[in-house]
């Protein structure tokens, strides 16, 4: 079984998601928490924009280091 990945960057706030075929979205390199869901609020937006089936979007944060 393969998953398949895609990884997209944002340069402002500087943050790489890994955006899985399950629909999992995993935000890393984020500095603080503001900056954190700042970068996941854009990458919503970012996703609605080019998929036309994204309507929900549960944001929840799992570790912050």
């Amino acid at each position: 079984m393969c998953f398949q990945k895609v990884l997209m960057k944002l340069r402002k706030p500087r943050i790489t998601a890994t955006i899985w075929s399950s629909g999992k979205i995993i935000c890393t390199g984020a500095t603080s928490e503001v900056e954190a869901k700042l970068g996941a609020r854009r990458l919503a937006r970012c996703l609605q924009k080019i998929c036309c089936g994204i309507e929900n979007c549960d944001i929840s944060r799992v570790s912050i280091m």
